[in-house]
């Protein structure tokens, strides 16, 4: 059974903006418990956000992304 997600990504989601946040999400987990690592940081935001894993919520905000053609 899948829990609904406590947040929503925007209309144009940045993989950049989720890094960030991310480290944020670090940050603020560390103040609770200094073992947290990024990685551990990086799965509970792609839960909030309703993903199973970070790779997936990375690979879902990438297949949003315009392809760029390369010159």
């Amino acid at each position: 059974m899948s829990v609904p997600p406590r947040r929503h990504l925007p209309e144009r989601p940045s993989l950049e903006q989720l890094r960030k946040q991310a480290r944020e999400h670090l940050h603020a987990l560390r103040a609770a418990d200094p073992s947290v690592n990024l990685a551990a940081a990086q799965h509970a935001l792609a839960r909030e956000y309703g993903f199973e894993s970070w790779p997936k919520l990375v690979h879902h905000v990438a297949s949003l992304q315009p392809h760029r053609l390369t010159l």
